[in-house]
Parts: structure tokens; C-alpha cells; sequence
């Protein structure tokens, strides 16, 4: 009796560490001009998870990949990953184009470690935005703004002291 719940102990506590494996998703920038380069990094996590694991990484329709990584672009509009052994934490890196298409595009993705019932969602940053104005273009109205409180700031004091 003992032995069998000490089974059933050990075993609740190895079932959260093979949980505990994850893949996170980075994508720079996310905001992008038509045409521009995004970069999406999958970070994995093999916390007590079994030796193999597969990613499914579906990015928008429209963008165009343009270096691959060491992931299989095989299937139109996915990039996959596939470890039979020995997994580790690793990140993994690809390059995409975007369209010329302004918008706002999803990215969604799945993985499964050994051991698991069902896919997990990817977790992280999953939105790029396209726009013709970029960052730089909003830094310069910022800052032109703000010279202009000033100026109208600096004229009012000097009425006052009049």
C-alpha cells in the first residue's frame, strides 16, 4: 500500500514539469512599413519535458519568408519544427517579409512535447503591424508638438511679466 502511493505522489509531481514545457513567440518589430522585414523567435522551454516535441508556427497570409531558419517552410503559410530526441531550450529564428498591404495580421501557432493529449497555443507577441507611417515618422510630430507648447508657454509668460 505504501508503494502505491508513493507512486501516486511521485507522479503528481512529475505531471506539472512535463506542463511546465512552452513555447514563447518574439516578433521584432511590431510595427513594420509595407515591404518590411519581421523577425519572429520561438523560445523553447523543455522544463521536465520528454526528449521530442513539434511546433506549427502559421503566419499571415501575404507575408513571404525570407530566411527560414532551420524550420520547414514545406506547407504554404507555416513554419515547422520537429525534435525526436535529445530536446533542449532553444530559440529558433525566421525572417519574413511583409506585405504591401497596410493592416493589422495575426499570428497563431501550436507545439506538443511528448506526453501531451493536445496542442498548446504559442504564447507571446502575436501581431505585426503594417503602416506606412512608421515610429520615426510619429517621433518628429511628437517632438514638433511639444516645441510648439513651449513656444506658446514662453509667449505667455512674457505677457505676464509685461
Amino acid at each position: 500500500m505504501k508503494t502505491i502511493f508513493a507512486c501516486i505522489i511521485a507522479a503528481l509531481f512529475l505531471l506539472p514539469m512535463v506542463n511546465a514545457a512552452s513555447v514563447t513567440r518574439t516578433i521584432t518589430p511590431l510595427t513594420v512599413t509595407p515591404g518590411g522585414t519581421v523577425t519572429v523567435t520561438l523560445s523553447v522551454d523543455v522544463s521536465g519535458a520528454p526528449d521530442y516535441y513539434a511546433i506549427d508556427e502559421m503566419y499571415p497570409s501575404g507575408f513571404t519568408v525570407l530566411d527560414k531558419g532551420t524550420g520547414s517552410i514545406e506547407h504554404s503559410g507555416h513554419w515547422k519544427y520537429v525534435i525526436i530526441e535529445n530536446a533542449q531550450n532553444t530559440q529558433f529564428t525566421f525572417t519574413l517579409q511583409a506585405p504591401q498591404q497596410e493592416g493589422s495580421y495575426k499570428f497563431t501557432g501550436e507545439y506538443m512535447f511528448g506526453g501531451m493529449t493536445d496542442e498548446v497555443k504559442i504564447a507571446g507577441q502575436d501581431t505585426v503591424v503594417v503602416s506606412a507611417s512608421s515610429g520615426a515618422d510619429m517621433t518628429w510630430l511628437l517632438v514638433a508638438f511639444l516645441v510648439v507648447i513651449v513656444a506658446v508657454v514662453a509667449v505667455f509668460l512674457i505677457k505676464i511679466k509685461k
